[in-house]
């Protein structure tokens, strides 16, 4: 039955690949907390600068959108590595899709699936999904199938859908 089941999710990982190779960037801050007050950006912006990882991650996600800042990719990186490189999980899935998309960075399927998993090891469930989707396809790492499932399970184990299917 496992056997099945993993055999269905790496198929469906095998579809899915121009789909989510396809995605928009803005699909990127998925994880972003979507309440964020364009109105405080000033206190965002000032907690950043002091280092607020959280702060960081959501000043990337407003320039990835341009939400009350000029849209920039790269400005987004910027706040995103900083977050990402004090353990902020969600941030650092931010930043490995930034690479993997090769938006305000230069294309690089390496340092995406670094990202992805330091992400994934951290139990983020978009991390953990997107790890996994590179193991199929081998892109940035070694292709290894038992290694996506098991990366699939663990995001589907946190209620990732795509995971699930």
């Amino acid at each position: 039955m496992f056997v099945g089941i993993g055999v269905g999710c790496l198929l469906a990982g095998l579809f899915l690949v121009p789909w989510i190779a396809s995605r928009e960037v803005a699909n990127i801050t998925a994880t972003t907390n979507q309440t964020t007050q364009v109105a405080n950006l000033g206190e965002i912006t000032a907690k950043a600068e002091r280092g607020d990882a959280g702060a960081q991650k959501q000043l990337g996600a407003c320039c990835a959108r341009g939400q009350g800042v000029p849209q920039s990719y790269e400005e987004a990186a910027k706040w995103y590595r900083r977050a990402a490189e004090q353990g902020h999980a969600a941030a650092q899935t931010a930043l490995a899709q930034l690479y993997e998309a090769g938006r305000g960075v230069p294309h690089d399927s390496e340092l995406a699936a670094k990202w992805y998993r330091r992400a994934a090891e951290l139990g983020d469930a978009v991390g953990q999904y997107n790890l996994a989707v590179l193991y199929v396809m081998g892109d940035g790492v070694p292709q290894d199938n038992a290694e996506a499932m098991r990366w699939y399970r663990r995001a589907a184990a946190q209620g990732s859908a795509m995971a699930q299917y």
